[in-house]
């Protein structure tokens, strides 16, 4: 497990500067990551006093949440997981992840971004079909036919 951290998500509905768009993408974000991930996710709301990490008198987006603890690979393969996923089917146009003064910004994701999320934020691989996993541990390997040519003896 990675010590305690912040990731801050931005979420950008799927209409352009539409806030009540916004907003809604987040809330159902937030339920996705809530069950799905079964990480503790506060909204923030926005506020001229400034939550913990943010200048005094910036204003926070209803449209943004952030996710508190200690992340093990297991967790941060889900989260990287659902937040694809929910960009990927169209119910964000772009989610915004900062982690400190880092940011990664997700918009229209290919089959990498899933494995390049998950390497930002530090996680191993995320689960998924292991590619091999149909294959036996051995295949049997016909015996050579006598004779040349085509094959027919």
């Amino acid at each position: 497990m990675s010590g305690d951290r912040k990731l801050f998500l931005q979420v950008s509905g799927p209409m352009a500067d539409n806030q009540r768009a916004d907003a809604a993408a987040t809330t159902a974000l937030l339920r996705e990551l809530s069950t799905g991930a079964g990480l503790g996710v506060d909204r923030l709301v926005e506020s001229t006093g400034g939550p913990a990490g943010r200048k005094a008198g910036e204003v926070v987006s209803l449209a943004e949440l952030a996710i508190t603890g200690a992340f093990s690979a297991t967790t941060l393969a889900a989260l990287t997981r659902i937040v694809v996923a929910f960009v990927r089917r169209g119910a964000a146009r772009r989610i915004v992840l900062r982690d400190g003064d880092r940011t990664l910004t997700i918009v229209d994701p290919s089959e990498r971004t899933e494995r390049a999320v998950a390497r930002w934020l530090g996680a191993t691989e995320p689960p998924g079909p292991n590619p091999t996993a149909h294959l036996p541990d051995t295949v049997p390997v016909p015996q050579a036919r006598r004779g040349v040519g085509s094959g027919v003896d």
